[in-house]
């Protein structure tokens, strides 16, 4: 998986944590819990030279193209409120 998320098209992306299985380090041996897709997301960010701000918000254009929100979160994903800023 991390030979892959380099190569990925961020505008296909969606980030998710698998809650309440299958935590991500380092909370291991712990329930999974939504807050955690923060982690998801730094790795990301990490795996492709990028800020997790900067994932966060293409990552939650996508997803609001992919459930039809965009009316709610606005045309541009950088002023749009994510899990990574909350």
């Amino acid at each position: 998986l991390h030979a892959l998320v380099p190569r990925l098209r961020l505008d296909r992306l969606m980030l998710e944590t698998d809650a309440p299985y299958l935590t991500p380090h380092p909370h291991r041996g712990q329930r999974n819990e939504p807050g955690y897709v923060k982690l998801v997301c730094e790795q990301v960010a990490q795996l492709r030279g990028m800020e997790p701000a900067e994932v966060a918000a293409l990552t939650t254009a996508t997803a609001a193209r992919f459930f039809q929100l965009e009316d709610r979160f606005g045309a541009d994903p950088a002023t749009r409120h994510t899990a990574v800023h909350a």
